[in-house]
C-alpha cells in the first residue's frame, strides 16, 4: 500500500512539474501579449517543443488546467472569414 501511495505522489509531482513547466515557458507570455492587446509588433514566438508538450498534456487529460479564452462573435467572424479565404484559395477553378 505504501508503494502505491509513492507512484501517486511521483505522478503527481511530475504532473506539477510538466504542467508548470508549459504555464513559464508557453501560457503566461501568450497570456500577457494578449493583455498587452496583441501587438502584431510584438508576436512571442513559441519554444520549439511546445507542440510535443501539448499533445502529451492533451492525451494525459491534463490541459482542463489551460482554459481555452471564449471568443467573441466578432472575433469568431473573423476567424470564420479567414479560414473561407484560406480555403477558397486553395480551390482553383478551370
Amino acid at each position: 500500500m505504501k508503494k502505491i501511495q509513492k507512484i501517486k505522489q511521483a505522478l503527481v509531482g511530475f504532473r506539477g512539474s510538466v504542467l508548470r513547466f508549459y504555464n513559464d515557458g508557453v501560457h503566461k507570455p501568450v497570456q500577457f501579449w494578449v493583455a498587452c492587446g496583441s501587438p502584431s509588433s510584438c508576436v512571442p514566438r513559441l519554444p520549439w517543443w511546445q507542440p510535443w508538450v501539448w499533445a502529451f498534456i492533451s492525451i494525459m487529460g491534463w490541459n482542463k488546467y489551460f482554459p481555452r479564452r471564449k471568443m467573441t462573435e466578432q472575433e469568431w467572424l473573423v476567424e470564420r472569414a479567414a479560414r473561407y479565404e484560406a480555403r477558397a484559395s486553395r480551390v482553383r477553378l478551370h
